[in-house]
């Protein structure tokens, strides 16, 4: 037999109690444990207690599992346990199914553009620095970024930002 393995948190950056209800809600729920009311002088008396969190914390993991495999096969025609994180199967995704190597990409002379009006930026490839507008009545504007001390800034309602443009497929 051949056993791997893996740590599902780097794969599906979720608890488990929260991708078991909502991948495989059927299995039943979590349930808790005490953790730290447990040591090694009571083990012993907690012993049913720990095996059936145990074996229902292993249901719920494979039935994740198997969900998750069968979601991203479904899709994308991956198999996740070729992966050992979340960022690997997103460039193991891209890599397979949206990649080509002969997509032309950003490079050479800059050509500059200062009205890209009825300009078809999906047939563009490279980068667009853009003035963004949000409403007024937007609440949370929708282009926060990263400042100082590396806390979440949302600007008003203007924003200059550099958006990298979709390569040609």
């Amino acid at each position: 037999m051949l056993f791997r393995f893996r740590d599902s948190l780097n794969l599906l950056l979720s608890s488990l109690n929260s991708l078991a209800k909502n991948l495989c809600p059927e299995l039943g729920n979590k349930g808790s444990l005490d953790h730290n009311s447990i040591n090694l002088w009571n083990l012993a008396e907690k012993r049913e207690e720990v095996i059936e969190y145990m074996k229902q914390d292993i249901i719920l993991l494979g039935g994740v599992m198997q969900k998750a495999q069968k979601l991203c096969w479904d899709v994308y025609k991956v198999d996740i346990e070729k992966w050992m994180t979340v960022a690997s199967l997103a460039l193991g995704i891209y890599q397979i199914k949206y990649f080509n190597d002969r997509n032309p990409m950003p490079g050479g002379k800059p050509v500059r553009h200062s009205n890209l009006s009825g300009m078809d930026l999906d047939s563009m490839c490279g980068f667009i620095e853009a003035y963004v507008e949000c409403p007024d009545s937007m609440g949370r504007p929708f282009l926060p970024y990263r400042g100082k001390d590396n806390i979440l800034l949302f600007p008003g309602r203007t924003l200059m930002t550099r958006i990298r443009s979709r390569s040609m497929v």
